[in-house]
C-alpha cells in the first residue's frame, strides 16, 4: 500500500481483500458462519407437484427477487418428494440463492415459507451467533456484493454460480447487533417500497377503470345506442384513425440509410423509450446525427405528433413534446399526425390506445406470434368512439389527473430506490456507522 493510499484511508478504517472496511469489521468466508451450504433438488420434481393448496411450497429460481420470495407462481410439491429429499427442504431464516440465469440474486426464507423445498438454488443455513442473515442478504443483492460476486460466475451464455465458489466466497462481516441493526434500517425501506408499489398499483388499476368508463359511457349521458364497437352514447360517432390523421406513418434502423448510433446528436426513440404511463425517456435514447435525420425525414417527428408501439410490445404511447425534439424513431413505432386539432383532442385519442378498444383490435387481426406487429394499413384502419371536443377535453381532464399522480408516484418511488441504492453503499461498507 503506497503512502498517499494510507493517508485516504480514514482513522478506524483498514484496507482489505474486498475493499476498506471498519477495523471492527472481519473478511471471512460464507461457510465460516454458515455450517449447512447446499443445493436444492436438481432433477426433474414435476410428476410430484400437487394441486393441493395445503401441501408444502417448492421455491424455484423464478419465486426468488432481492430480499423477497414471490409466491404467486408457486407451485406444491407432495409428501412422497418431502420424505424421499428432505435435505432439500428450507426452513425460515435460511438463504437461498439462484444459481443459473439471475445468478447471484438472494433472499431469505420468511415464517410463511418454513419447511417449504427448493430447486437449483443454493441453500445457506447460518450460525445466528455469529451472522444475520437478512445482512448477508442484503450485501449479495448490493452493487458491490453483485459486482464481486460476477468475477465468480461460470457458463457462456447463462451465468452459474458454483455451491463451492459461494462457500468460499468473502463477505464483510460487522459485529452481530451491527449487522441486524443495518438489516432493520433497510428493511424498514423495502417497507416502504412495497406500500409505494401498492399505491402505485391501486392507482394504476383504478385509471384503468375509468378509461374503461370514460370511454364507453362518457359524462352525464342519458340515452344510448348500439354501434360496431359497443354500445355507446347517442351523439358520439365511431371513426377511423385514418378519417381524423394527416400522417400515419413508421421509421426505419439507422443502417439501413448507411449510418450507426452516435454518443449524441437527434434523438432516436425506441419501444423501450416509452414508459407504461405514456412517457418518453429522452435520457436513455440512442443518438443520430442531424444527416441521418434528414436522410430519415419521412419519419422526423413534430410537436403533438403521437407514438405508438406497432411490434413486440404493441399499444405503448406518448405525446411528442417540444422538448423531445429533435427526434426520430424506427419501424416498430408508429407516428401519428392529426389534422382538425380544433375537432380532435391528442389526449384523448392517446389515451383510446391505452383502451380495451384498441387491445381487442389488436386480438381481432391475430397479431399473436414470435414478434406480435400490426402493419400501418390495419393501424389506419382501427376504429374508436369519438365524442363532441368539449366532452373529450373534459375526459382527458379526469384521466391526466390520474396520469399526473401515476408520474409523482413513480418519480417518488425512484427517487426512494436511489436513496436505499445509496444508503446500502453506505451501511454495507461501514462508510457509515450503526452501532
Amino acid at each position: 500500500m503506497t503512502g498517499d493510499e494510507m493517508q485516504q484511508i480514514k482513522d478506524g478504517y483498514r484496507k482489505t481483500e474486498i475493499g476498506v472496511l471498519p477495523q471492527q469489521w472481519q473478511v471471512v468466508k460464507i461457510n465460516d458462519i454458515a455450517p449447512f451450504i447446499a443445493n436444492g433438488f436438481v432433477g426433474a420434481a414435476s410428476r410430484y407437484y400437487t394441486k393441493d393448496e395445503s401441501a408444502a411450497g417448492y421455491i424455484m429460481g423464478k419465486n426468488i427477487r432481492a430480499n423477497k420470495i414471490e409466491a404467486g407462481s408457486l407451485v406444491r410439491i407432495n409428501k412422497e418428494f418431502v420424505a424421499k429429499y428432505p435435505k432439500t427442504k428450507i426452513f425460515a431464516g435460511d438463504m437461498l440463492t439462484i444459481q443459473s440465469g439471475h445468478a447471484g440474486i438472494s433472499c431469505i426464507v420468511t415464517k410463511e415459507f418454513d419447511n417449504a423445498n427448493c430447486h437449483a438454488v443454493i441453500i445457506s443455513r447460518f450460525n445466528r451467533e455469529l451472522a444475520c442473515p437478512d445482512y448477508l442478504a442484503y450485501y449479495l443483492n448490493s452493487f458491490h456484493g453483485k459486482t464481486r460476486l460476477k468475477r465468480i460466475f461460470v457458463g457462456t451464455t447463462m451465468n452459474h454460480l458454483n455451491t463451492k465458489d459461494l462457500k468460499l466466497f468473502r463477505v464483510p462481516l460487522p459485529p452481530l447487533l451491527e449487522q441486524q441493526r443495518i438489516a432493520e434500517i433497510l428493511i424498514a425501506t423495502d417497507a416502504h417500497l412495497e406500500k409505494l408499489d401498492a399505491v402505485i398499483k391501486d392507482t394504476q388499476l383504478l385509471k384503468k377503470t375509468m378509461i374503461e368508463k370514460l370511454l364507453t359511457r362518457g359524462i352525464g349521458h342519458a340515452e344510448f345506442k348500439d354501434s360496431e364497437i359497443g354500445l355507446l352514447p347517442k351523439a358520439w360517432e365511431v371513426v377511423s384513425l385514418k378519417e381524423i390523421t394527416h400522417l400515419v406513418t413508421k421509421g426505419t434502423t439507422p443502417s439501413t440509410v448507411g449510418f450507426d448510433y452516435e454518443a449524441k446528436g437527434v434523438n432516436f426513440i425506441k419501444v423501450e423509450n416509452i414508459d407504461e404511463n405514456g412517457n418518453i425517456n429522452i435520457s436513455l435514447t440512442s443518438k443520430i446525427t442531424a444527416e441521418c435525420n434528414q436522410k430519415l425525414r419521412r419519419s422526423a417527428m413534430q410537436e403533438h405528433d403521437i407514438l405508438v408501439s406497432i411490434a413486440g410490445t404493441i399499444g405503448k404511447s406518448a405525446i411528442v413534446k417540444g422538448t423531445d425534439l429533435p427526434a426520430n424513431t424506427n419501424q416498430a413505432v408508429a407516428i401519428i399526425r392529426l389534422k382538425l386539432f380544433n375537432s380532435l383532442d391528442k389526449n384523448y385519442l392517446n389515451f383510446i390506445f391505452s383502451s380495451n378498444y384498441f387491445y381487442d383490435y389488436i386480438k381481432s387481426i391475430g397479431t399473436a406470434g414470435a414478434q406480435p406487429n400490426i402493419n400501418l394499413k390495419q393501424l389506419k384502419n382501427f376504429i374508436f368512439p369519438l365524442p363532441g371536443i368539449a366532452e373529450q377535453k373534459n375526459i382527458t381532464n379526469i384521466l391526466l389527473e390520474f396520469k399526473k399522480s401515476l408520474d409523482l408516484y413513480n418519480n417518488a418511488r425512484k427517487d426512494f430506490m436511489e436513496l436505499k441504492k445509496g444508503l446500502m453503499k453506505k451501511l454495507l461498507t461501514g462508510e457509515i456507522r450503526i452501532k
